[in-house]
Formats: structure tokens, C-alpha cells, sequence
């Protein structure tokens, strides 16, 4: 367990259906108005939030990009890497990897960059220019590698972002709520209309499954039918359905150990901005309970810690944390 949430007394237990879950705990006040795009907890305890200063509303030719790192102890310390914004985040160990959109007179979309940090976050390198037009997700694999997607743009690169390769991906890539996870140097994970797997860093790809599949980890996938979730676990070069839950929400973040999944999800419909939604299954998936969480119904200002725990950003800036 980390230094971060040992001084936390009481196990939380999850009520049903949608009810709400017990109280968070501030771990850290952020300060300042700031729209946040990603928020990572890291498996040293810390935690990485990112994005940009000011509120949703500010041009984008006056937006600065923000961070804040919150130590396991709550201390908090703030960088950026100047104008511009955060578009997604990814965490392997140490090593950060933020994608940074600045804009340009082109109507074809801002200029993207990578920022790298090797220490957690508290300090940033600039790496070479991606050559894309949208990007909305990037994932690192190790050894200098990773991966970045967005709409109609899927790219890899192995020296740290220096370079970027293009990838032919085996369906239209739509972005958004498009879940790309590496699982190795070479090996990938790609959802959307349908789920497929490469081994060779894109170069063939296998598909796994045809279904909408909206959230991945490397061990389980999620695919909406209509207002219902299915639940897929991961293995070889099959996909096996384990459950259906009737929850009308858009998954996001997925955290799982052994037959314990926990997925933060956004509630639609009549529920739809009544705060973040945890579905919780003790069974691999084959059925789950619901909590409503939170304050807001942004998935961007929730994330999940490396125990587990759920980490949450409120309206006022305070980072949360609910353990169970």
C-alpha cells in the first residue's frame, strides 16, 4: 500500500444500484481555476493532474498548459510546458508521457508535441512534433515506445517521440471513446468498432471480437449493446463475454485485480451529469454494482489510483481520494 493512503482508516462498502458511495477524503488543494484533461495516479502514490489554466471557456490562443504533482504526503508542486493545452496522458512507472496541442493558423488543427517526464511529473522535456490533425489518446509501451490516436490518426514511435512512424489501423479510427492499451514493446490493443490485437507494432493486426468496444485495460474490455454493457476478459487471441451489465453509462477508466474490476463511467440519459458513476464486480465480471460518486459527471476529473483506490478532482480543486 502506498505512504499516500496508509493513514486512511475504514473500509467503504459499495451500496447498490444508485445509491452513493461513502465520503472522500482531500488529499490536496489544488488552488487556481484550471480545466483538467487527465488526472494519473502513479504507482508511487503520487498523482499527476493536467491541463490547462483558466476555465473551459478560454480561447485557445490564451490557454497555458498546467500540472500539478501531489506528493504521497499531499504536498503539491506546479509546472506546464507554456502556451497551449493537455489532450490526453499516459503513466508507465515514472515516465509521463503528455501530449501538448498548441494552436496555428491551420484550419486542419492545432500543432502536437509530446512532453516527456521521467520523474513522476515534477520536471518536463519537449520531444519532437507528431504529425497528426486530432489526437485524443497516447499510451506508453516502454524501452522509448508508444503509441498515439485520434481521429483518422494512429502513430508509434520508439525513440521517445524523436520520430513518429504511421500506422495502418484495421478500422476507422474515430478517436473518441476509442481505447487504445499497449501491452507490450510491440503489442497493442485496439477497441472501436470492433477489438483487434497486433503483436508486430502494427504491422498485422487480429481481431479479437466484433462489438462496440468503448474502455480496455490489458486484461478486460467493455462493449456498449443499446443501454447495456458487456464484459469481455482478455486471453490469447480470444475474447471471452463473461457478463452484461444493465447499466446505462459510458465507461472510461478501468482499474482490475484478479476477479475484482472497478470502471469509472459517466451516467447517460436521465442520470447524465449526477455525478460520476463506479461499477464495481467481485466476479470477473460477470455481474457488477453500481455507485454514484463525485460532483461532476466529467470522467477527466476522475481517475483511479495504482491500489485501486478512486481518485476524484471536485469543483473546488480539492483532490480526493475514496478507498474501499
Amino acid at each position: 500500500m502506498s505512504r499516500w493512503f496508509a493513514g486512511l482508516v475504514g473500509v467503504l462498502a459499495l451500496a447498490c444500484g444508485g445509491s452513493r458511495a461513502g465520503p472522500f477524503q482531500t488529499v490536496a488543494e489544488l488552488g487556481g481555476g484550471f480545466t483538467v484533461a487527465v488526472i494519473l495516479g502513479l504507482e508511487d502514490g503520487s498523482a499527476v493532474v493536467l491541463g490547462f489554466a483558466g476555465g473551459t471557456y478560454v480561447p485557445l490562443s490564451d490557454r497555458t498548459t498546467a500540472v500539478r504533482r501531489v506528493e504521497s504526503g499531499g504536498e503539491v508542486t506546479s509546472s506546464g510546458f507554456g502556451a497551449g493545452w493537455v489532450t490526453a496522458a499516459d503513466a508507465l512507472g515514472e515516465e509521463v508521457w503528455a501530449i501538448h496541442a498548441t494552436p496555428r493558423d491551420d484550419p486542419t488543427g492545432p500543432e502536437y508535441a509530446l512532453q516527456i517526464s521521467q520523474d513522476g511529473g515534477r520536471t518536463w522535456e519537449s520531444s519532437g512534433p507528431i504529425p497528426a490533425t486530432s489526437l485524443t489518446g497516447v499510451t506508453v509501451a516502454g524501452d522509448g515506445c508508444g503509441w498515439a490516436i485520434g481521429v483518422k490518426h494512429l502513430l508509434r514511435t520508439c525513440d521517445r517521440g524523436a520520430t513518429w512512424q504511421v500506422v495502418q489501423a484495421p478500422l476507422f479510427l474515430r478517436g473518441i471513446h476509442q481505447p487504445l492499451v499497449a501491452t507490450g514493446r510491440d503489442r497493442v490493443v485496439l477497441g472501436g468498432a470492433g477489438l483487434f490485437r497486433s503483436e508486430d507494432a502494427g504491422v498485422t493486426w487480429t481481431q479479437l471480437a466484433e462489438a462496440d468496444v468503448v474502455a480496455a485495460n490489458p486484461h478486460f474490455v467493455i462493449a456498449r449493446e443499446g443501454e447495456t454493457l458487456r464484459v469481455g476478459a482478455l486471453g490469447g487471441q480470444t475474447v471471452a463475454w463473461v457478463g452484461t451489465w444493465e447499466h446505462y453509462t459510458l465507461p472510461g477508466p478501468i482499474w482490475s485485480s484478479g476477479p475484482v474490476i472497478r470502471v469509472l463511467a459517466a451516467p447517460l440519459g436521465d442520470d447524465a451529469g449526477r455525478g460520476l458513476a463506479l461499477l464495481r464486480s467481485e466476479d470477473a465480471g460477470a455481474t457488477a454494482e453500481r455507485s454514484r460518486i463525485g460532483r461532476s459527471s466529467d470522467i477527466a476529473t476522475g481517475a483511479f489510483a495504482h491500489d485501486g483506490a478512486v481518485l476524484h478532482l471536485d469543483l473546488e480543486r480539492r483532490l480526493e481520494v475514496l478507498r474501499f
